[in-house]
């Protein structure tokens, strides 16, 4: 019967010799030092340099047979260090990744994947810290096989009960890029994550639930902005928070807050009076804020207009204030690389100076979609202005009440009466 054929990945049986050193002369006449092996059953001599040596012919992953071999002082560490060789192997050869491997090596494999892609680093880190703070503590110590629908399911419960549905969504997101991956490693044949129940959000957002409502959403009143305008020139917000300028662009662009701190003076065009956005802010665990060359979505990188009233601000900033290391516009006040987070905290404090409690720098952007489409009555314009991937998110939740357009009243106008003449007969 013949011998069964080694699988991809396996290995034969390991043999262990003794080998001992030997010394001779090669043909220049220089010492060499040669390892023969000691007949079974033979010892070394007393005094005689020995070594193991543990070899097996492994499979590889294309099908080749290849001998591999450890020598090592002892008989032990040589076998050891054989196996470890042919672990090693076979996780290059067929999947570091199996159903009884622990869910915590496929998280590992998984955001190894992850760091490599061309996400986002703030998506990056995002994964990083649901897989170690809500997923790790939960089904780290399970394996691949344990986790099971109802398992997940619980998990995802406890999440959605103690961290809220937001962060349940992201861990759902997670364990589906996990276990596609470990489908695709063939450890096992269904991905259990489509299986668990939906989650559901708790409770729509307000502005979901004005527009459910039939109401428009907030924005800036042509009071409203006067009187932030009146506070942007005091000099607690001009020079002590230097957030002044910074809400100028905004209100000027509709740009959120970390694609105005990524803009730089080469993504201006001062003469043609225009700005391309091309990246946002974010942060990164041990590293800090950094500038991230890419934007919420690829419709978010657009080249827009520039109203004169920013463009004569951007050129006093340039001229007055010194420029960035990475040639950033806006910074923190204290010179570094713009925070979104703490920015959020100092516009707070100005629009509360404003009377604006209810106001967040989001309201910006939907003021400058109200203006548009009041102005262009073209949701395209308002789209593209904002960076939305279509017009039914332009519209439905970034255009307040416009103002009654005169034309278009008069096009509703009811037509003149036509006179009409009745022929006699006969």
């Amino acid at each position: 019967m013949p011998r069964p054929r080694i699988p991809v990945g396996g290995f034969g049986t390991i043999n262990l010799t003794q080998q001992v050193a030997r010394t001779e002369l090669d043909a220049s006449g220089q010492q060499r030092t040669t390892w023969t092996t000691l007949p079974t059953g033979t010892k070394p001599a007393k005094g005689e340099k020995t070594q193991w040596r543990a070899r097996t012919r492994v499979r590889d992953a294309d099908g080749v047979l290849r001998q591999v071999e450890s020598h090592q002082p002892t008989k032990g560490r040589a076998e050891s260090d054989l196996r470890a060789q042919l672990a090693q192997r076979a996780g290059a050869t067929s999947g570091a990744i199996k159903a009884t491997s622990r869910v915590s090596a496929l998280a590992e494999v998984w955001l190894e994947t992850i760091d490599r892609s061309d996400l986002a680093p703030g998506t990056k880190e995002i994964y990083r810290a649901t897989w170690m703070g809500n997923l790790a503590p939960s089904v780290g110590s399970l394996t691949l096989r344990e986790a099971t629908v109802p398992v997940l399911d619980r998990v995802l419960v406890n999440i959605t009960d103690t961290k809220g549905p937001s962060a349940a969504k992201t861990a759902k997101s997670v364990l589906m890029g996990m276990f596609k991956l470990a489908v695709r490693h063939e450890a096992l044949g269904v991905n259990p994550v489509p299986g668990v129940q939906p989650i559901k959000m708790s409770a729509p957002s307000p502005l979901r639930t004005r527009r459910q409502n039939g109401d428009a959403p907030r924005v800036l009143t042509p009071q409203e902005e006067a009187r932030l305008y009146a506070v942007l020139d005091l000099p607690e917000y001009r020079d002590t928070y230097d957030v002044s300028d910074l809400v100028e662009f905004m209100l000027g662009t509709g740009t959120r807050i970390g694609e105005a701190g990524a803009v730089r003076w080469s993504d201006l065009d001062l003469k043609a009076g225009t700005v391309r956005i091309t990246g946002t802010m974010t942060r990164v665990t041990g590293v800090g804020m950094v500038r991230q060359d890419r934007t919420k979505s690829k419709a978010g990188r657009k080249t827009l207009p520039l109203p004169a009233y920013v463009v004569t601000m951007l050129e006093r900033r340039l001229r007055d204030r010194p420029v960035h290391p990475e040639g950033v516009v806006f910074t923190s006040p204290t010179g570094q690389l713009l925070d979104p987070s703490n920015t959020a905290k100092h516009l707070r404090r100005l629009l509360d100076a404003a009377e604006l409690p209810d106001v967040t720098s989001h309201v910006f952007r939907r003021t400058v979609g109200t203006k548009l489409y009041s102005a262009t009555k073209s949701a395209v314009i308002v789209r593209d202005q904002l960076g939305h991937a279509n017009v039914t998110t332009s519209l439905a939740f970034y255009v307040g009440q416009a103002e009654p357009d005169p034309a278009a009243l008069a096009a509703l106008e009811r037509v003149p009466t036509l006179k009409v003449v009745r022929e006699s007969a006969g």
